[in-house]
């Protein structure tokens, strides 16, 4: 097969390597310390024709006619280049700040920007949107964003989940630098497991992804770049503490090694030892724990190989539950109630690409990563115990077919997983082996239609064969208007106990009625984007509609009994319709306001019913304002969430008699920061839930853990009231 591609190129070279070579630009816009510059703007001179760089500062864009032409580059707070193209084919553009050279400068990148390249719909989160929060962690980056839901999963282990288009976070992909890693059983706390000051970007796909990440994708993608070795700092410092006791220190140190090797040590540390009952429940409202994090990578940088090489290292420790519980005394006893989660892991990976700095459209890129997962974890009198071990890897072959309107990818990838688990006397063992081949033809005129056509067959070896096709359409109806479909399948293996952690923190007893099979589902998308200009300042809105469809799906039934949860799988229709309407305006110098507002339509077949699922409000609505001063010296962020009235299930008794009420109501959040820039140093101080609405009662029957009425599962709004925060930034270039 292979030999048969090469021919085939070949030929179409003889043919065509004129136009292979002269039709298209690419390149790499940076600043004069070699940072990236996402979102700058490229255009050709003589023509009104031009393009974005993406999140790493890179583009593409089709030469004029006469395959030469000045290339105009911009990025605001930047001086514009100008650079006389003749026969090159890949350029780096590097810009210079404007500094007083004019009485007023704006410097100032896009913190977020949706990419009018990619023809999946792709959002972009800069390093610049998650200094406008405190962004300890992964959970915590989405603070300022309307795409991606955050909340606790309960009211006692401080596991957080994510939703995306009305459904859990669980059917969403995350990897970090296109590696699937918050996956299995790292899922209940593994958003917790990446340090908000290592992340450089975030890109958050909504809907079905590409075929090359695998066949786990169903709502969205989220990828998280880290910061490079070459990129890094030669020393960050970020200091962190709130009045509640949490403090965190992350520091990272990057140095060039020689022209070839460069390399960066990422460190972090974290502790909350005090224990906080806020409602006087009796309970902890948020767990204590200390976590460590460390990771070290590097990168090798010659003309034809690219090496990156990384390993990282977790622990963690969390205790829960009543104010006086102690582990060494009273766990598995019923002398007080507590939760607590013992973990370490541990991870190795490698990416190496191949290039060909004559032919900028070819490449050959191999993924490899392995990792360990341990966790001891109890909640009352329950134990759970999980080990996971998982290989991935990934060989990917890109090229074109006679010249770069037709690109195409070809891959084969590998991911073994090994479970091992325990709940009290009962065990879940499995391993996984899922070998996998696939494809992507990628077809763009270059002026308006951009099609991605891709399907992978895979071979599991407890399910047989797994097809999943998928297909992304991206039309430019106008320069400014960009039209997006996107179709495909998803499927993945569910793990109901490590997945569904808020079962276990209640009197409830757990039921498997059946083998669980596979989830799997349809999902397709359609999306509007209108870029507009008003009083010589740009603004956008974003329309999209997304519909998943479930041919199978597991369902954790809390509604059959107040005193039991029931897990089985789907019998009869289960779907979620996501709508949502999204607008950013400058609505004066620096003042930017970004407003969306969101309605889920969710039913799944429970107990024979087609109703809504649990804690899944209807309406939410979310505002940003976000300015700052000249030059940036100040800057003021302030985001206010509304989230609806959600559907709670059938409650516990509670002293005898039966909860009446079984909607949570509607509440605001609301937080703010302000950041102080000086030379090297940033100096922040915010707020976190400002409008300190609060949950009444999250937990039934606290004063009686170890009876039948107790559940500390039913959370659907926020534990903690008002939050404050300072922190402290140093930056060494």
């Amino acid at each position: 097969m292979k030999t048969v591609i090469k021919i085939s190129i070949l030929v179409f070279n003889i043919f065509s390597i004129h136009s292979i070579y002269a039709q298209y630009l690419t390149g790499k816009v940076i600043d004069s310390k070699n940072n990236s510059l996402p979102g700058a703007t490229i255009h050709w001179l003589e023509i009104n024709q031009g393009v974005a760089t993406d999140s790493l500062g890179k583009f593409k864009i089709k030469k004029p006619t006469t395959g030469h032409g000045m290339l105009v580059t911009s990025y605001i707070g930047y001086q514009n280049d100008t650079t006389h193209i003749m026969s090159e084919t890949e350029i780096t553009v590097v810009l210079e700040t404007v500094e007083n050279k004019i009485n007023e400068v704006l410097i100032q990148s896009n913190s977020s920007f949706i990419s009018k390249l990619n023809p999946i719909k792709t959002q972009t989160l800069t390093s610049k949107e998650f200094k406008k929060a405190a962004c300890c962690n992964l959970s915590e980056s989405f603070e300022t964003n309307a795409s991606v839901d955050v909340s606790y999963t309960d009211g006692a282990s401080g596991a957080k989940q994510i939703q995306m288009l009305g459904l859990d976070g669980v059917y969403t992909q995350i990897m970090v630098e296109n590696i699937p890693t918050v996956r299995g059983l790292a899922y209940p706390y593994g958003m917790g497991y990446v340090p908000g000051p290592w992340i450089s970007s975030i890109d958050i796909s909504k809907g079905v992804g590409s075929v090359a990440n695998g066949y786990e994708s169903i709502t969205g993608q989220i990828n998280v770049e880290l910061i490079k070795p070459e990129l890094g700092d030669r020393l960050f410092v970020n200091l962190y503490a709130n009045h509640l006791g949490r403090v965190e220190a992350n520091l990272s140190t990057a140095q060039k090694l020689n022209s070839k090797w460069s390399t960066i040590i990422l460190t972090h540390a974290s502790n909350l030892s005090h224990r906080i009952d806020q409602n006087n429940d009796g309970f902890m409202d948020i767990p204590t724990f200390t976590q460590y994090n460390f990771s070290n990578r590097w990168k090798y940088d010659a003309e034809k190989i690219k090496i990156h090489l990384a390993a990282k290292f977790l622990k963690e420790d969390r205790t829960g539950g009543q104010t006086y519980f102690s582990e060494q005394t009273d766990r598995g006893t019923t002398q007080s109630y507590g939760i607590g989660s013992h973990t370490w892991r541990m991870e190795l990976g490698s990416k190496i690409g191949i290039v060909y700095p004559k032919k900028p459209h070819k490449g050959i890129g191999i993924l490899s990563n392995i990792s360990i997962h341990n966790q001891d974890s109890y909640f009352g009198l329950r134990n759970y115990q999980g080990a996971q071990q998982t290989l991935y890897t990934n060989f990917i072959y890109q090229s074109i077919i006679q010249n770069t309107q037709h690109e195409y990818r070809v891959g084969l990838n590998f991911i073994a997983d090994n479970y091992n688990e325990s709940l009290n006397d009962s065990t879940f063992k499995r391993t996984e082996l899922v070998p996998g081949v696939y494809g992507e033809y990628t077809y763009s005129n270059l002026t308006q239609l951009t099609v991605v056509a891709g399907g992978r067959i895979d071979f599991h070896n407890l399910y047989g064969i797994i097809l999943t096709p998928r297909l992304h359409i991206k039309y430019d109806i106008t320069p400014t208007l960009t039209a997006r479909l996107g179709i495909g399948r998803g499927f993945r293996r569910p793990n109901a106990i490590a997945e569904n952690f808020r079962t276990l923190v209640s009197s409830r007893k757990l039921f498997i009625d059946e083998e669980i099979k596979p989830e799997i589902a349809w999902n397709t998308g359609i999306s509007l984007h209108q870029v507009f200009n008003l009083s010589s300042r740009e603004g956008y809105i974003d329309f999209e509609v997304y519909r998943t469809q479930f041919e199978n799906q597991l369902i954790v039934d809390m509604d059959n009994s107040s005193h039991a949860v029931h897990f089985y799988n789907l019998k009869g229709q289960s779907f979620a319709t996501s709508f949502q309407l999204e607008t950013e305006y400058q609505v004066i110098k620096r003042l930017s306001i970004k407003t969306a507002y969101k309605l889920y339509d969710v039913k799944t077949t429970i107990s024979n019913q087609l109703i809504e699922p649990v804690m899944i409000p209807l309406h939410r609505f979310f505002i940003n304002l976000n300015y700052s001063t000249k030059l940036e010296k100040w800057k003021f962020d302030c985001t206010a969430k509304w989230t609806g009235a959600q559907r709670l299930p059938a409650m516990s008794m509670a002293n005898g008699v039966e909860i009446i009420k079984r909607n949570a109501s509607s509440f605001w959040q609301i937080n703010a920061q302000i950041t102080k820039v000086f030379k090297v140093w940033e100096i922040y101080i915010g707020g976190e839930n400002l409008a300190n609405f609060k949950q009444e009662n999250p937990i039934v029957s606290s004063d009686k853990p170890f009876d039948h009425g107790f559940d500390a599962s039913m959370i659907w709004g926020p534990l903690i009231g008002q939050v404050f925060y300072t922190g402290v930034r140093y930056t060494l270039k």
